[in-house]
C-alpha cells in the first residue's frame, strides 16, 4: 500500500514540475510579450511535454497497482515454483561434447590414411 501511495505522490509531484516548467518561461518573463517562441521557452514547453507525460504514466500504474479489476489482470502470486537444478558444468561440458562428435559422425583410426593423401 505504501509504494502505491508513493507512486500517486510521485505522479501528483511530477504533474506540478511539469506544469512548472510549461509556465516558467511566461511567468518568469523569460518570452518577450508577443513575440515567437525563442528556443528556450520551446525546449522549456516540450520538457514539461515529457514530464506531464511521464506524470501520467506514473499515475496509471499507481492507478492501476490500487485497483487491478479494472485492468482485468490477476497480481502476481509468490508461490512460484523454484527453477529445475541444472546439471553441474563438468556434465554440461561433457553433454555438449558428445553432441559435437555424434555430429561429426565416426572418426577413421589414426593410422588410416586420410582422403586425398598420395
Amino acid at each position: 500500500m505504501k509504494g502505491r501511495v508513493g507512486r500517486l505522490a510521485g505522479a501528483v509531484l511530477g504533474a506540478w514540475a511539469a506544469l512548472a516548467l510549461m509556465a516558467a518561461p511566461f511567468l518568469l518573463h523569460f518570452q518577450p510579450t508577443g513575440a515567437g517562441w525563442t528556443p528556450a521557452t520551446t525546449t522549456s514547453e516540450w520538457m514539461g511535454a515529457l514530464a506531464a507525460l511521464w506524470a501520467l504514466a506514473i499515475g496509471v500504474t499507481a492507478f492501476t497497482g490500487v485497483r487491478p479489476a479494472l485492468t482485468g489482470r490477476q497480481p502476481l502470486q509468490a508461490n512460484l515454483a523454484p527453477p529445475p537444478r541444472a546439471a553441474p558444468p563438468s556434465q554440461q561440458l561433457e553433454q555438449l561434447a558428445r553432441m559435437t562428435l555424434d555430429e561429426l559422425g565416426p572418426r577413421p583410426p589414426s593410422g588410416a590414411p586420410r582422403a586425398g593423401d598420395p
